[in-house]
């Protein structure tokens, strides 16, 4: 196997994945939030809080666009800014309850979806499958995301 069959193999793994989680997002009984917010929301809930630029570079839109969307999160009551004591130029962003309680619902809703339509999973096949997923997070992504 070369370095070009790898990495085409792993692009399509992560585009399959991509593809599993839009599926099972959509139609959600989340509906008080767009795509783009529930992106943003999903980013807070699963790493905590960033500042608006960190949300940018991660879901790679401009500044500008992720502002205007962190504005109305706020104004939502969904997430909280918070001021840095250190230096009062850097504003870090989290999750309100209201808004932990909103991806609570939505990953709950998500969760149905997959095992209704899979069926259930015994426990050793669940364990199969997280095992990889750690050796996957380890020696693929972890190497990436620690640059």
């Amino acid at each position: 196997m070369t370095k070009e069959d790898f990495f085409n193999k792993t692009a399509s793994f992560i585009s399959m994945i991509h593809d599993f989680e839009i599926q099972l997002s959509s139609n959600s009984q989340i509906q008080q939030v767009t795509d783009l917010q529930f992106s943003l929301l999903k980013i807070l809930y699963f790493s905590g809080s960033h500042s608006t630029g960190g949300l940018s570079r991660c879901l790679n839109i401009n500044l500008p666009n992720t502002s205007r969307e962190v504005k109305k999160m706020v104004l939502e009551g969904y997430v909280q800014k918070e001021v840095s004591a250190v230096d009062r130029r850097i504003v870090q962003l989290s999750l309100t309850g209201q808004g932990q309680e909103l991806m609570d619902r939505a990953f709950t809703d998500m969760m149905n979806r997959f095992f209704d339509e899979s069926g259930e999973w015994p426990e050793d096949r669940m364990k199969k499958c997280l095992k990889s997923m750690e050796l996957l997070s380890k020696e693929i992504f972890n190497p990436i995301i620690d640059r």
